[in-house]
C-alpha cells in the first residue's frame, strides 16, 4: 500500500524542482544525474522550439520565466 504523507509529497516536488532546473539551464542532456531520461529532455527542447517558431516570446531564455510563474500561480491558488 502507498501512503501518500507530506514527507513523500515534499521529496517528489524537490525532484521535480531539481529535473525542472536541470531542463531549463542545460544545453544537452548529460545523463541520468538530471532525474530524467534522454527522450523526455529531448522532448522538452523540441517543444520549446516548437513554441518559438508559433510564438517568438517562447525563447530558451524566456521559458524558465514562463514555468516559474505557472508553477507558483498554480501553487498559491492550490495552498493559499
Amino acid at each position: 500500500m502507498t501512503t501518500n504523507t507530506f514527507v513523500d509529497r515534499k521529496a517528489a516536488l524537490s525532484q521535480w524542482g531539481a529535473s525542472l532546473r536541470w531542463l531549463l539551464k542545460s544545453e544537452e542532456w548529460n545523463g541520468y544525474e538530471m532525474g530524467i531520461e534522454e527522450s523526455i529532455y529531448n522532448e522538452f527542447k523540441s517543444v520549446v522550439e516548437l513554441a518559438n517558431v508559433k510564438n517568438p516570446w517562447f525563447t530558451e531564455k524566456n521559458v524558465p520565466s514562463f514555468v516559474i510563474c505557472v508553477v507558483r500561480s498554480d501553487y498559491t491558488r492550490k495552498y493559499r
